[in-house]
């Protein structure tokens, strides 16, 4: 029997505990936060995503994401399924999106520590890590506020920072600079972006088929399609948070970026001039506010006209909207974070190459994933995966 430390109550930790305490082994999980999986609460909207059936196109972002997606294959989503069909949350299938059958996180949560307390593994909250060190002997000294922590392992899964206040990540930065492995900082991602334009506060709260295009160094760099939110300060939705990983790093490197908005995607400019010239024709007291809100909602025809000199120039900004971005949503209020260690420090089994028996998973390697449980999955194929392995090594 192993004595097993997890740092961290989030997706990835409890995978690990749970996992590593069935393999016969002495598990302690030590969480920051008054409670374990305060995150998880929240994924879906409290839906909880917990995976997806479609695995093709840019799902997962990182320097490495063969690896990646061999660490993910090893756990997948099918073993994802029915791992929790056998823990007692039944799923279902929303076009390849996979979400309990309640569609209750709480639920999820719930069953989550229920399993982890059969099983065993003695859940510690409020307890803040500040080191993890290798000794001598080859065991590990994880040091909390008031005591020290001795382990065969260590599995570090204490998340990136995003959507919680605590900074309980920052160990996994102190520790990979210990041992020299590389580290991205981290950086919000699936956020929204903001402009410094103050105007935009006209067509807030307005939803919107759109085509977002992200340019930077002169070039389109990513295209997303689908129903964007504009708010006071810029723009969100779900085609925005799946760019809003590269921008932040764009903007982290000193790029100038901004986003090229089509508001109406369907249409061309010469059919959206002609239709309006028609209507113009038949009815000529209409200013070019209203025959704009005839194609487009009422609050986004007002903030485009209004910076407008004439009809044409309202189509070029519907079809070709001009949105230079200042800066994304902060850390807080990302669903997750871009950056972490780098994936090729660590072993096939997420163990720090350089120090045996240290392993790190979840967002605290520098993988993330779209929208749609990709990033749930890489926490429950990542806390597997070095479960099993710290248990074997």
């Amino acid at each position: 029997m192993k004595n097993i430390i997890v740092v961290g109550a989030g997706a990835s930790g409890m995978m690990a505990a749970i996992n590593a305490a069935k393999n016969g082994n002495k598990v302690t999980l030590l969480e920051e936060n008054n409670k374990p999986l305060k995150k998880l609460l929240v994924t879906g909207n409290g839906r909880c995503n917990i995976t997806n059936m479609t695995w093709e196109g840019d799902v997962i972002r990182s320097s490495n994401i063969e690896k990646a997606m061999k660490i993910i294959n090893k756990f997948d989503y099918k073993k994802t399924i029915e791992f929790f069909n056998m823990i007692g949350i039944a799923t279902k299938n929303r076009n390849g999106w996979v979400y309990p059958l309640n569609d209750s996180a709480a639920v999820v949560a719930k069953t989550l520590i229920s399993v982890a307390e059969k099983e065993k593994v003695k859940i510690k909250t409020n307890q803040k890590v500040i080191s993890v060190s290798k000794q001598t002997d080859g065991s590990f000294q994880v040091e909390v506020e008031g005591w020290a922590y001795k382990a065969d392992a260590v599995i570090i899964a204490c998340g990136s920072g995003a959507y919680i206040s605590e900074d309980g990540y920052k160990l996994a930065e102190t520790t990979a600079k210990k041992y020299n492995a590389r580290f991205e900082e981290f950086l919000p991602a699936l956020t929204s972006l903001k402009t410094n334009d103050s105007s935009v506060y006209k067509w807030a709260g307005v939803r919107t088929e759109a085509v977002i295009k992200v340019i930077y160094d002169g070039e389109v760099r990513h295209r997303q399609k689908g129903e964007i939110q504009l708010t006071d300060s810029g723009i969100s939705g779900i085609p925005v948070f799946q760019i809003s990983r590269y921008v932040s790093k764009a903007l982290k490197r000193g790029r100038k970026v901004k986003i090229i908005i089509d508001f109406l995607p369907e249409y061309s400019e010469e059919d959206i001039k002609s239709y309006l010239e028609f209507i113009r024709e038949n009815y000529p007291e209409r200013t070019d506010k209203q025959l704009a809100s005839g194609l487009i909602a009422e609050r986004l025809s007002e903030h485009i006209t209004s910076r407008c000199f004439d009809l044409e120039d309202s189509i070029e900004n519907i079809k070709n909207y001009v949105f230079r971005v200042s800066g994304t949503g902060d850390m807080k209020a990302s669903q997750i974070c871009t950056g972490g260690i780098d994936i090729d420090a660590l072993t096939d089994d997420l163990m720090l190459s350089k120090v045996p028996g240290l392993y790190f998973t979840g967002e605290v390697v520098d993988v993330d994933g779209t929208c749609g449980g990709y990033n749930l999955q890489w926490a429950w194929s990542s806390g597997t995966v070095a479960a099993q392995a710290a248990s074997k090594q």
